[in-house]
């Protein structure tokens, strides 16, 4: 008898389990939860109409949730990271554990869950057996794939940052601000997003589910260490994006100065050519020199060379050019 069943379009279940005496593990996994699908968890497992409601697609949860209910169940809500286009926007996954049941509830937007669902539906369920045969290990099995994909978008993340560098130092300073804030805001957002995993798991571990077991209680302690060094790796990223960002800027204002003071130069050795023709374009009809010379004109065009020259010398004297 398979071990996958297809209940309608948005729910799939797969029986996972060891030998014939053991007790097997439902995981339910649940897509785009609309009213059919809460209708369904009702009626088959009596969860809460509150926590079922928070799971329905066009509902996206600001915070992650850890409730024991009064029927036993355990219902949680997390939040991953989505990288799509180049953005971070937030992926929402909830859960529902009871005695041999896990329900997983999201929009599709996590692949990391989806090829695990996939992978248990066709590989033989039966190395998952003996003592990890436990709901809290599958739990605890979902959460690793979704942490390595954390992982990823970090790796992507340090890869930019690698960009950055190079475009910074090439200087392209202004192809380098919109690299440097777009990036800048992805590392907010995941760690805005991530921010309540370890609280989370922590809330998990003093569970009855794991908590007087400490074979159950490992993964989980190894998850929080996923967590904390996530969080350790995403604030040494934003540090470095702010560092790149402070030397964007420093480059930016130094050719800025560098122009200033190009133009400054060229408007002060103006100044006195401007000076000499305003001077020679006066209409006086007595002491202005060099009228009455039969080359004044050009007269008048080497003292304004010879004035333009005289500055380039004063300007290179005092080392501004």
């Amino acid at each position: 008898m398979s071990n996958f069943e297809k209940i309608s379009d948005n729910i799939q279940a797969v029986k996972i389990g060891g030998s014939e005496l053991d007790e097997k593990i439902i995981w339910l996994n649940v897509v785009r939860a609309g009213r059919p699908e809460i209708e369904y968890l009702r009626k088959n497992f009596g969860f809460d109409l509150k926590s079922l409601r928070a799971t329905l697609s066009t509902s996206l949860a600001e915070r992650s949730i850890f409730e024991f209910l009064d029927n036993g169940y355990i219902f949680i809500i997390l939040h991953y990271p989505r990288l799509a286009d180049g953005q971070i926007s937030t992926a929402e996954i909830d859960f529902f554990l009871g005695r041999n049941i896990l329900v997983s509830v999201h929009n599709n937007e996590l692949k990391a869950v989806n090829d695990l669902f996939n992978y248990r539906k066709k590989e033989n369920s039966a190395s998952f057996s003996g003592q990890r045969g436990h709901e809290a290990f599958l739990f605890a099995e979902i959460l690793e794939k979704l942490a390595h994909h954390v992982y990823e978008i970090i790796d992507r993340h340090s890869s930019v940052i690698k960009q950055i560098e190079q475009t910074i130092f090439a200087s392209q300073q202004k192809k380098a601000v919109t690299e440097i804030l777009n990036l800048r805001r992805n590392i907010i957002n995941c760690r805005r997003i991530m921010q309540g995993h370890k609280d989370i798991l922590a809330s998990f571990l003093a569970s009855p589910f794991v908590k007087n077991a400490p074979d159950r209680q490992e993964p989980f302690v190894h998850l929080i260490e996923h967590a904390k060094n996530i969080w350790k790796i995403l604030e040494n990223q934003n540090e470095i994006i702010n560092v790149l960002n402070s030397t964007n800027e420093s480059l930016l204002n130094f050719r800025l100065s560098d122009t200033m003071k190009t133009l400054t130069v060229f408007s002060v050795m103006i100044f006195p050519l401007t000076l000499v023709a305003a001077i020679f374009s006066m209409q006086t009809k007595s002491g202005m020199p060099f009228l009455d010379q039969p080359n004044n004109f050009w007269l008048v065009i080497i003292l304004m060379a010879l004035s333009g020259v005289a500055m380039i010398w004063y300007f290179k004297r005092k080392k501004w050019l």
